[in-house]
């Protein structure tokens, strides 16, 4: 399982960011996450997408990371498809993110490489 951490440091404070976290409203931005989401993972193919067994991803939105692409959504093996299929990755460009992000929420936002 991919674990990994996301963190915002603004002033001199560091804080781990949760998904909830970059929007304004959670729920809402789940939803259409959720959405956005299955309909890219039905493109790549996902068999749990496609064949209609997946219908609601906001359950299992957790794993994620801010990359120079956008906002990194990474489903492991049996969330969406079989374990043959490995893991799935969907990227929403952060111009998409920007009607849900929280107030301040800098969209310009490029990780730093080490």
């Amino acid at each position: 399982k991919r674990q990994g951490l996301s963190y915002l440091v603004t002033e001199g404070q560091i804080s781990r960011l949760g998904l909830a976290d970059l929007f304004r409203d959670p729920h809402k931005a789940r939803a259409w996450l959720s959405v956005y989401c299955r309909d890219d993972l039905r493109r790549q193919g996902a068999h749990g997408i496609v064949s209609g067994a997946v219908t609601d991803l906001s359950g299992i939105l957790e794993e994620f990371a801010i990359t120079e692409g956008g906002l990194a959504l990474f489903f492991p093996p049996y969330s969406v498809g079989p374990y043959v299929d490995g893991e799935y990755t969907v990227i929403v460009p952060m111009v998409n993110l920007r009607p849900y992000l929280a107030a301040g929420f800098p969209t310009d936002v490029v990780p730093r490489q080490r």
